[in-house]
């Protein structure tokens, strides 16, 4: 799938669904995400945080700023905000819990 409007790594994968990230680590409450394409250069694309309350998905800096090159600031942080609902949504199965989205 090629668009414009996708939300891309820089290898070019468009990252839209859980399918599309792989989990690199885990640690006390964090999770790192990673590309899923194997050749990727980029080592992290995002990181979930755990506190008692509530859940924070980070988007790391350079996924976050090559999709702001490409397709301009409204557009990413609109983007980015939909996939970080959609992927807390299938990652904590659901769950009602307050969550925080970080762009940059």
């Amino acid at each position: 799938m090629f668009s414009l409007d996708a939300v891309k790594c820089v290898c070019g994968r468009v990252v839209d669904d859980v399918n599309d990230i792989r989990l690199l680590e885990v640690s006390d409450s964090v999770k790192v995400y990673g590309c899923n394409n194997g050749f990727c250069v980029l080592d992290k694309l995002l990181e979930i945080r755990s506190y008692e309350d509530m859940v924070e998905l980070r988007f790391l800096p350079m996924f976050s700023d090559y999709n702001l090159l490409m397709m301009g600031r409204d557009a990413m942080e609109k983007r980015l905000q939909s996939l970080g609902k959609k992927l807390l949504t299938r990652l904590l199965g659901g769950k009602a819990l307050k969550t925080r989205i970080m762009i940059r």
